[in-house]
């Protein structure tokens, strides 16, 4: 409601109050009116007057809940929602607020619980759906997390908190760009929802979108006045991925002071003196974000590094362990195989790698983490030589660090020991392919040494030509084979794919082919659709991000 029409409606409320001082209704009116100004204090006077008017209005309880939730005052909300419910014990918006309240205390299963007694006097209360499938989704319920926030989303497609909590949900899912749409419709629906700046800043900053991941931070601090300490520890996660490492302290300090038991701020403010290589007060740090919360899994896993830097590599590894067990993302397995592969258990390095690929490889693509993978992936082909699938792997880590020959190397060792057959072939053909015609341009005296044995190639479509072979009489080319022999136009091909996934793989294809052999403007621009709207999972979307940046003169 704009200013104009809130003061008729002040105006109308106080002649009401005027001409009916027994009638409960004017000062109600007040009340409602105060409280979508945000002052609540101002409310909860209004609502107390209309009380005492007239005691027996369940309704006006539940407002001053709603007061007193908008407060943080969560304890004096609870009393006033055991009113409402000694009155009528079958109002479902006093169990909705209760899941609320539940919501912002972490208590994720009395949430769902009252949620759910919600949803049986109304099934289609977004706001009980909508705080049930948040509950459902800090579980890691996710599959019936979403089918409540959809839920919500389409019984109250005007309601930016429908918006918020999916796009919330949607980052825990690692689907940001899915998270991005909704937290965006959520601000253009409320741009006063602190909440979803946050959020937002945290998709952002997965992005690679530091800059605007900052922006929201300190709008975000801007509409708590300076008083939520969740928005500090958001604005030094971002410091952080800038390398601003004294400013992130400084807002882990503001936010320690605003709330001393916030796990976040102690585990940013150790990362950062881990960066600043004070290891004794980062280890400190660190060790009191467990203490306040021992499912941090960033704060094991900084553990881990720290007490890697101290050399204490046994307990480095069981930190990183349990980082592990609570979420098993690729730095955190990386790093696992790291320490295995350097104690001599080959097999659980190898194990920790497996599913790395399937995460994106290599997702920070800096040189000096490149050369650390591609270390390890030497020692893992050293003891098991005839594992194909690691020198495959070991070619895109090369590619990502800027090693093009050593990666052509590898991708042709992996296709003969494959003998140019099995699923992977024609995705390794094409990066050898992209890869050969890049050093035709960068270092062609390089590729003599590829024309004698064990490699017998003498140019780039010897190599289509040997996978050709393998095909079956009468059985089809794979697009992205027929794209590189000029039968399939890169549009197509990129177009045509049957997911994002698929998609993510042929546009980068696409690109490396364009800039290295036919029109380096366009393919920088498949490569930057890529980065826009690619797969982050993928092993190819990090290669395109790599290139993009290479070849833009940008560092990663």
């Amino acid at each position: 409601m704009d200013a104009n029409k809130l003061e008729d409606a002040r105006k109308q409320a106080l002649e009401r109050i005027k001409r009916y001082p027994d009638d409960y209704l004017g000062f109600r009116d007040l009340a409602r009116i105060s409280f979508e100004k945000g002052k609540y204090d101002e409310a909860l006077g209004y609502f107390d007057q209309a009380l005492k008017v007239n005691p027996g209005i369940a309704d006006l309880h539940l407002w001053k809940a709603n007061c007193y939730v908008r407060k943080e005052e969560y304890t004096k909300g609870r009393v006033e929602i055991n009113k409402a419910l000694s009155m009528d014990a079958k109002i479902g918006y006093a169990y909705c607020l209760k899941s609320r309240i539940d919501l912002d205390e972490r208590k994720w299963q009395s949430c769902i619980s009252n949620a759910s007694q919600a949803l049986k006097f109304d099934p289609n209360d977004s706001d009980s759906l909508g705080n049930r499938g948040s509950a459902l989704a800090h579980l890691n319920r996710l599959d019936e997390a979403l089918k409540d926030l959809n839920r919500a989303v389409e019984l109250a497609p005007g309601n930016a908190i429908s918006y918020n909590n999916r796009g919330m949900l949607y980052c825990e899912m690692n689907r940001f760009r899915d998270a991005l749409v909704d937290l965006n419709k959520a601000i253009a629906l409320n741009p006063k929802l602190l909440a979803s700046y946050e959020t937002r800043c945290k998709v952002l900053k997965q992005l690679h979108r530091y800059n605007e991941a900052l922006a929201d931070a300190n709008h975000a601090i801007e509409l708590g006045h300076g008083k939520k300490a969740n928005s500090f520890c958001h604005r030094a996660a971002t410091y952080l991925h800038l390398n601003r490492y004294q400013e992130a302290i400084a807002d882990c300090n503001k936010a320690m002071t605003l709330d001393p038991t916030i796990s976040g701020a102690w585990q940013i403010r150790g990362k950062c003196e881990l960066e600043l290589n004070q290891l004794d007060k980062a280890l400190r740090d660190t060790n009191k974000a467990i203490e306040l919360n021992p499912l941090d899994e960033p704060a094991h896993y900084v553990k881990g590094e720290i007490l890697a830097k101290l050399g204490k590599d046994d307990e480095a590894m069981a930190s990183l362990e349990k980082a592990m067990s609570l979420r098993n993302d690729s730095s955190t397995l990386k790093l696992h195989a790291r320490f295995a592969a350097k104690q001599g258990y080959y097999e659980q390095a190898m194990d920790d790698l497996a599913p790395v690929s399937k995460r994106t490889m290599i997702k920070s693509g800096t040189v000096g983490e490149t050369k650390n993978i591609t270390a390890l992936y030497t020692r893992l082909i050293s003891k098991s030589p005839k594992n194909s699938s690691l020198f495959y792997d070991r070619a895109v880590a090369y590619l990502v660090g800027n090693q093009p020959l050593d990666a052509l190397k590898d991708l042709l060792t992996y296709l003969n020991m494959a003998s140019y057959s099995g699923k992977a072939a024609p995705q390794a053909v094409s990066l050898a392919v992209v890869t050969y015609r890049r050093l035709l341009i960068e270092n062609k005296t390089a590729l003599e040494q590829f024309v004698k044995p064990p490699y017998n190639i003498k140019n780039d479509r010897e190599i289509i030509d040997r996978f050709l072979r393998t095909l079956k009489t009468g059985s089809a080319k794979p697009a992205v084979i027929a794209y590189l022999l000029g039968e399939v136009d890169d549009r197509n091909l990129i177009m045509k794919a049957k997911d994002n996934d698929q998609k993510t793989i042929n546009a980068c294809i696409v690109g490396l082919d364009l800039v290295y052999g036919k029109n380096r403007k366009k393919g920088l621009s498949v490569l930057g659709l890529v980065k826009d709207n690619g797969s982050l999972k993928l092993d190819e979307y990090v290669l395109a991000l790599s290139e993009l940046n290479r070849l833009s003169g940008k560092s990663h």
